[in-house]
């Protein structure tokens, strides 16, 4: 629920402090460097790595009629126009919150997920599992990394973040969070059981769209506003805040 809140400042609710910015930053490029490492044996692999054929074989054989219809559905929570909206609604609500810089990484995430995807697809063009192993309906193109995975880690993650510094309760901070996460996973996991990615396919998605989002998250960061000494009840408006 949208409320003002008389006894905060004029500012935003609370970011990460610029201390904690270079963290993320190096959190970043160390799951940047994981991803190149990934990236370069499924390269000298030419195809599916050690573990990749097994963990599909499992799934496949652990399939039933049920878990099948979920699956489909948690997969479409990382499709392309699912995660557009959902970026355009966070974006919109950020913005109505005056937080221009979160607004901005909110798009930012999406087209910056659209490019890793696309690039990284082509730069190894890797042949996805066979048809026999996919549920209808069947799936074509390149397969590494999984850009469902990604979209999801990009746009639910970040948008959990970014929504988060608007809630006043720790608690409901870590929940939503934690939501997101659940969704940017639960997404990975369709796309193994359906069998239209190998498990280093979903493992790199992930690696890549975390490290993408903490970039994000530090920009937004670091864009924002500095805080400012408290100011006369009758001199400013009461800024928005999410009760939570």
């Amino acid at each position: 629920m949208l409320t003002p809140d008389p006894s905060r400042s004029a500012t935003l609710a609370p970011a990460p402090r610029p201390s904690v910015r270079a963290p993320l930053l190096l959190g970043a490029g160390v799951l940047t460097l994981s991803f190149a490492v990934l990236a370069l044996l499924v390269a000298a692999a030419g195809g599916p790595t050690g573990v990749d054929r097994p963990v599909l074989t499992w799934t496949v054989a652990h399939r039933s009629g049920g878990w099948n219809a979920v699956e489909a559905l948690a997969t479409a929570l990382g499709s392309g126009p699912f995660v557009v909206v959902i970026t355009c609604a966070v974006a919109a609500t950020l913005w109505w919150l005056r937080d221009r810089a979160g607004a901005l990484a909110m798009v930012t995430l999406l087209a910056g997920a659209a490019v890793l995807t696309v690039a990284g697809k082509h730069l190894l063009a890797r042949t996805r599992p066979p048809a026999a192993t996919q549920v209808l309906p069947l799936e074509t193109g390149f397969s590494f990394p999984s850009g469902h995975t990604l979209f999801a880690v990009s746009v639910w993650c970040g948008a959990a973040v970014l929504l988060s510094w608007h809630l006043r309760r720790r608690g409901s901070r870590v929940l939503l969070v934690t939501a997101g996460t659940l969704v940017a996973v639960g997404v990975g996991a369709s796309r193994l059981y359906l069998g239209y990615h190998w498990l280093t396919d979903v493992l790199g998605a992930l690696v890549l769209g975390t490290a993408w989002v903490l970039v994000c998250v530090a920009l937004a960061s670091a864009l924002r506003p500095a805080p400012r000494a408290a100011a006369p009840a009758h001199a400013v408006a009461p800024p928005l805040a999410l009760r939570g």
